[in-house]
C-alpha cells in the first residue's frame, strides 16, 4: 500500500478502489497456493485416487441408524479406551499418542514452545561446559506459507499409512476438499476463489492434520543431527570439535529436507534460513565462516539467531534477549499510564488485571530458559516498575512490600515453579 496515495500495488498491478484491491489479494493468495505437479505429482493423485477408492468400497456395508451429532462424537471419544482394540475405521485409542516423535510438541497437551527451546538450549549448554567443548552449529529453517501449501491428495496418502482407513479417512477427505475462499478489504469482498492447497483455517483439526503432514520429516534427518520442530519453526544442529565434520554433516541433512520438501511441496526460504555457531572460544569464533547450502543456495550466517521468540547468542547468555524483552515491556507501561489518569481514573483492579494481560506475559515468556542470566534483574525492575503505577505510589525504597500491596508474586517466587516444571 502506497501511504501518499492510498494505491495498492502489487508487483505491475494498481488498485484504486477496495473491490479491486480485494480481488488483486485473493488473487495473490491464490498464487500462493497454487501448487506445480510433475510426472511423480500425477503418479501420487493417481494413488489417492486409489486409496479413497478402496477405502468407500470397505464402508460401503456399514450403515448408520441415525445421524451422529458432534455431542454423540465428543462422548464417543471421551469414553475411548487406550488398550482396547480398534473398531470399523481402525483408529486406536492410543494413536494420538504415537503421532509425534519426541522432538514434536506443537499443538500437544501440556507441551509448549518452550519445550523445544530447552531441548536445544540444554544440548547447546551440555557440550559448551564439557572439557575441551566441542562447538555446535545450528540452522534455523524458514517455511513459507507452509500452511496453505499443503498438498491435500499427499496428505491423504500420509494419513493413510498412519493407519487412519475406512469413515474416518473419508471424513478427512470430504472435510479438506471442495474449499472456496475470499478476501474482505475494508468492507469490500472479492470474488470467490477455489482452495487447492492448505488445510482449513480456524478449524481444531488444521494443525493435527498439519503435524501428520510435517512429522515425515525426521526420517531424513542425519543420524548424529538433532532437530527440535514446532509446527513448520524447524532448527537442527551438529556437535564436534571439527567444525569442518558439522558442516558436511548438516549440508547432508540440509540435502534430504530439501528432497523431503519439494515431494511436498513446500517451500523453505534460502534468504530467511541462517545458522549460527555456538561456540565459547573468542579466537576462532569469528573466523566460523561455514559453506553450508539449502537448494544449492548459501545460508548466511548471524551471531544472534531468533527461534520460537527467544533471540539467542553464540555463548547463550540471553543478553540480547533480555534487552529486548525489556524494551517492549517499557514500551507497553505506557498502557498501564492512561487508565490512572484523571480521564479514566480506572480502578487498581482493572489496570492490575491489564497489567498481567499485556506485559507479565512477556516476562515470563520462556523464563526457565533465560531466567538464570545476571541481567534477568530488568525484568524485576519493571514489574516494580508496574507496581507504582497500579497502587499510585510515587516512590518506594521496598520492592517486596510494594508488590504485597499489589497481591502478585514476584518474579523470583515464581522461578521455582518453572524449574520443578523442567
Amino acid at each position: 500500500m502506497n501511504p501518499q496515495s492510498n494505491v495498492l500495488a502489487i508487483d505491475d498491478e494498481q488498485a484504486r478502489t477496495n473491490i479491486e484491491a480485494a480481488n488483486m489479494l485473493a488473487k495473490q493468495f491464490e498464487k500462493t497456493c497454487k501448487l506445480m505437479f510433475s510426472a511423480d505429482g500425477r503418479s501420487q493423485y493417481k494413488t489417492y485416487k486409489s486409496i479413497i477408492k478402496n477405502n468407500k468400497r470397505t464402508t460401503e456395508a456399514c450403515n448408520f441408524i441415525s445421524d451422529l451429532t458432534l455431542e454423540d462424537l465428543d462422548s464417543a471419544i471421551h469414553r475411548l479406551d487406550p488398550n482396547k482394540s480398534p473398531g470399523p475405521d481402525v483408529i486406536f485409542g492410543q494413536m494420538i499418542t504415537h503421532f509425534g516423535e519426541n522432538a514434536k510438541k506443537a499443538y500437544r497437551a501440556k507441551h509448549s514452545t518452550v519445550d523445544q527451546l530447552f531441548y536445544l538450549s540444554q544440548s547447546i549448554i551440555n557440550v559448551i561446559q564439557e572439557k575441551p567443548h566441542r562447538k555446535t552449529v545450528a540452522v534455523f529453517l524458514d517455511l513459507s506459507a507452509a500452511f496453505d501449501r499443503v498438498w491435500r491428495q499427499k496428505l491423504i496418502h500420509i494419513i493413510h499409512r498412519t493407519g487412519i482407513k475406512g469413515n474416518a479417512l473419508l471424513w478427512i477427505n470430504d472435510f479438506l476438499r471442495g474449499r472456496k475462499f475470499s478476501v474482505r478489504y475494508n468492507g469490500a469482498r472479492s470474488k470467490s476463489h477455489r482452495l487447492w492447497a492448505g488445510v482449513p483455517q480456524g478449524s481444531v483439526l488444521r494443525p493435527l492434520l498439519f503435524l501428520i503432514y510435517m512429522n515425515t520429516i525426521h526420517p531424513h534427518i542425519h543420524s548424529d543431527t538433532r532437530i527440535a520442530c514446532y509446527a513448520y519453526d524447524i532448527a537442527i544442529w551438529y556437535t564436534h570439535r571439527d567444525i569442518t565434520t558439522s558442516q558436511k554433516a548438516l549440508n547432508v541433512t540440509l540435502k534430504n529436507i530439501a528432497i523431503w520438501a519439494k515431494d511436498l511441496k513446500l517451500s523453505i526460504n534460502a534468504n530467511k534460513t541462517n545458522y549460527c555457531v555456538f561456540s565459547t572460544d573468542r579466537k576462532h569464533r569469528s573466523a566460523f565462516n561455514l559453506d553450508i547450502k539449502i537448494n544449492d543456495s548459501p545460508i548466511k550466517r548471524i551471531e544472534f539467531p531468533t527461534y520460537l521468540g527467544i533471540t539467542m547468542d553464540p555463548k547463550l547468555r540471553f543478553t540480547r534477549n533480555i534487552e529486548y524483552t525489556a524494551n517492549k515491556a517499557l514500551r507497553r507501561l505506557s498502557i498501564l499510564r492512561k487508565p490512572c489518569g484523571t480521564t479514566w481514573e480506572s480502578r487498581p483492579k482493572t489496570v492490575k488485571n491489564a497489567f498481567f494481560s499485556i506485559i507479565r506475559p512477556l516476562l515470563e515468556y520462556a523464563a526457565p530458559i533465560w531466567n538464570p542470566s545476571s541481567q534477568s534483574s530488568k525484568m524485576d525492575s519493571i514489574q516494580h516498575r508496574a507496581s507504582k503505577i497500579i497502587i499510585g505510589a510515587v516512590s518506594s525504597k521496598i520492592k517486596t512490600r510494594l508488590d504485597r500491596n499489589v497481591a502478585y508474586p514476584s518474579r523470583k517466587q515464581t522461578q521455582p515453579c518453572h524449574h520443578k516444571i523442567y
